[in-house]
């Protein structure tokens, strides 16, 4: 030890600043670690307290969707047969979608209201049987394309289906499920045209930009098979004097005279002139031979007036295997042999 008293004062001093420092140093982690520990645990709990603002949606949304299914379950559950929207029938017709000029067919006798009496009824169209019944056949409407407008037809209310008068053509009973009515209208003009035509067979009709018309009826299950109406109206004198030549084998050297040759005369197995007199000694009925598995069958007539000639025909287009009834085929074409033509339906 130092004898110096001064010295030994200053070494005192100097090891309690050291102590001192020591002490504080230790003081000070132990307020660090508390302290790391205090935030630490402050955090955890803030964390457990919240939630993200996606994660809360998500959860309410979950709530809400389960809280319509309970109160869907409880109205299923108080009317067993209800139906909702999506699973009503997508193919239903409201009655504001019907045709207004569409012939509808009658209620039930009794009255009483079926379960499908809201939706539309398909259209029919009452015959006289041949034993003395009705015959109640299946109508298609149809409104022709217009090839040519020029806009001068101008309606206030464009032209309906004309209303067809009674029916005095007699239908056997047994056809009432082998047959249908066409019902051919325009927008242009009132009136229109029927004619028979075998059950289930779609039609379309058209007008030409010269005024000629017709229809072409399509087999749904066999398409190559057809019922094709056509009118010349009056209209192409050249068209109308060809086919007169070309289905009046006795009137083709007239048609050649007129200037209009008969090329490509047609090859008949049958045909058949429906009198000598009148309206009957313009109209035939004929089937051609059978080519490449294909044979046509059809009635035509034609008249001679001052103004022009006017020819129509109505003709089947049928496979060797016809896959028709000689029974429609013979009142289809006969339904045109009786009205010379289309029935032609008035305003």
């Amino acid at each position: 030890m130092s004898n110096d008293p001064l010295k030994s004062v200053k070494s005192m001093q100097i090891r309690h600043l050291q102590n001192t420092a020591s002490s504080l140093k230790d003081r000070l982690h132990v307020v660090s670690v508390f302290g790391g520990v205090f935030f630490m645990l402050a955090g955890i709990l803030l964390l457990g307290g919240c939630q993200p603002l996606g994660q809360a949606q998500e959860q309410q949304a979950v709530k809400e969707t389960a809280s319509s299914s309970l109160t869907a379950d409880r109205a299923e559950a108080a009317d067993p047969t209800a139906v909702s929207a999506e699973t009503a029938d997508p193919t239903a017709v409201s009655a504001e979608d019907a045709d207004p000029a569409v012939v509808q067919r009658p209620a039930a006798e009794n009255g009483s209201e079926t379960k499908n009496s809201a939706l539309p009824q398909p259209a029919t169209i009452m015959f006289p049987g041949t034993n003395g019944d009705k015959v109640l056949l299946p109508l298609q409407v149809v409104k022709a394309e217009l090839s040519l407008d020029d806009g001068a037809a101008t309606f206030t209310k464009p032209p309906k289906p004309p209303k067809p008068p009674a029916m005095s053509y007699k239908i056997p009973p047994e056809m009432q499920e082998r047959l249908q009515a066409v019902l051919v209208y325009r927008s242009d003009m009132p009136g229109g045209y029927l004619l028979l035509a075998p059950a289930g067979w779609n039609a379309s009709a058209a007008v030409g930009a010269n005024g000629s018309y017709g229809v072409t009826l399509s087999d749904r299950e066999y398409p190559v098979q057809t019922l094709t109406y056509s009118d010349t109206a009056g209209s192409c004198q050249g068209c109308a004097i060809n086919s007169i030549g070309t289905y009046f084998p006795d009137r083709a050297k007239w048609a050649d005279e007129q200037g209009f040759t008969v090329f490509e005369p047609l090859s008949f197995a049958e045909w058949t002139q429906q009198g000598t007199t009148g309206q009957d000694a313009r109209t035939a009925v004929y089937t051609t031979g059978l080519k490449e598995g294909i044979s046509h069958t059809g009635v035509v007539y034609y008249e001679e007036a001052a103004e022009g000639y006017l020819f129509r025909e109505l003709e089947f287009t049928l496979l060797q295997e016809k896959h028709i009834h000689d029974d429609q085929l013979k009142i289809v074409l006969d339904f045109f042999r009786t009205h010379h033509g289309a029935l032609i339906i008035e305003e």
